[in-house]
């Protein structure tokens, strides 16, 4: 989050936001196609009366459902949805679809802001005790982001989307609005920097590793690539007087179904055995290795 105060203002849309709002879900879904399950060439030629009619129409019905919106000024930067499940049986849930911030508003606190006013929406409706989202099962960020107002995974769904003949897994998440957590102190680590002379061979030697890594691209506040490694962010960075690539301090260790199989593996690639292996709980092994660059990581598994 940067240290810069912004002011912005959340409030539900209406008709004559159409407009904007369209232009910002369009932003959303050229930047992150994985991540709705509409698409652009699906959306962009809609009328700006249509979304306008929907939007008139969720004023006008009783109850939280609708789109709410985060303002800069005149500009439209983030955005959330709300639908409630009408049948009677499902009628004490809630949908969240479709959130988005602009890349110019992220790390100002203005997605959680947007989330909490929601949320709080929702919570003041009668009947309706918990709302329901599915986010993209490899985006850590958003993961971290929903857990903090409340949400818990509870299950992950195998090719949930197929975007350009590519299956996408989808996590499943809750939030219970008569029962919502206080935000923990502490939550699992998402992120893991690894330390070296040359942060792109850093990168390429790690993906060969791991294989299945999902390769992501930032350009906010500037170019930057990373993996991501079962919803764990590997970023790599360069070495310096202050943070040296080498073996003193913590040991990340992966968890691997078949431990002879990734050692292999790591040691083809030029890792060399550091520690290990040794025999721990479960069945399971643990062992050490440093990789080329200098830096320890840790195997466990059977």
């Amino acid at each position: 989050m940067s240290d810069q105060a912004v002011t912005f203002s959340i409030r539900r849309l209406r008709p004559d936001d159409a407009a904007a709002f369209q232009a910002l879900r369009l932003r959303g879904l050229l930047e992150c196609p994985t991540a709705f399950a509409s698409s652009y060439a699906e959306e962009a030629g809609e009328a700006v009366s249509a979304v306008a009619e929907r939007l008139a129409a969720d004023v006008a019905a009783p109850g939280a459902s609708g789109v709410y919106g985060a303002w800069q000024g005149e500009a439209l930067v983030a955005v959330a949805g709300l639908a409630r499940e009408r049948m009677a049986k499902l009628s004490h849930k809630a949908m969240l679809w479709g959130m988005y911030v602009a890349p110019e508003a992220r790390r100002y606190g203005i997605a959680q802001a947007l989330l909490q006013h929601v949320l709080a929406q929702a919570a003041a409706e009668p009947g309706l005790t918990q709302v329901m989202l599915g986010v993209h099962a490899g985006n850590a960020a958003a993961i971290a982001l929903y857990r903090s107002v409340g949400f818990v995974g509870w299950g992950t769904e195998p090719a949930a989307a197929c975007v350009d003949g590519v299956p996408h897994d989808e996590t499943w998440m809750v939030c219970m609005l008569g029962a919502r957590p206080p935000k923990p102190s502490v939550r699992p680590a998402w992120a893991v920097l690894v330390h070296s002379p040359d942060p792109d061979a850093a990168r390429a030697w790690y993906q060969r590793l791991w294989p299945e890594a999902r390769q992501v691209h930032l350009d906010d506040p500037a170019p930057f690539d990373l993996l991501v490694v079962d919803g764990v962010r590997l970023e790599f960075v360069r070495a310096d007087a202050k943070v040296a690539s080498g073996r003193a301090g913590t040991v990340v260790y992966w968890p691997v179904d078949d431990f002879d199989q990734v050692r292999a593996r790591a040691e083809a690639l030029g890792a060399t055995l550091y520690r290990g292996p040794m025999a721990i709980e479960e069945g399971w092994r643990m062992a050490q290795f440093v990789d080329p660059f200098g830096n320890l990581f840790g195997l466990r598994g059977g």
